[in-house]
């Protein structure tokens, strides 16, 4: 669920914000909405917008997730962005 959605033209308002922060529960196949209808109407109001987007990942599976697969990716995915991981636990 989307819990806060920021529209281009509200953000341009005469009494602009300086700084907005935003805590959202979302599912995952939503994501690349939240890339379009909030992350880039935030990049485009403000030419010297800087943007920072802190992400919780919680995963569980009955099943496990193959120890590999995770190092092989997921790991060598955020590496590769230059990702600052602040947490990473595995049980």
């Amino acid at each position: 669920m989307i819990l806060l959605y920021i529209r281009h033209n509200f953000i341009l308002t005469p009494d602009n914000y300086k700084e907005i922060k935003i805590r959202a529960s979302i599912p995952w196949d939503k994501f690349s909405d939240v890339m379009r209808g909030v992350i880039g109407p935030l990049k485009s109001a403000a030419p010297d917008c800087n943007l920072k987007i802190v992400i919780d990942i919680c995963a569980s599976t009955q099943e496990g997730f193959n120890r590999r697969a995770i190092d092989i990716t997921i790991r060598e995915t955020l590496r590769q962005i230059g990702a600052e991981v602040m947490e990473w636990i595995e049980k």
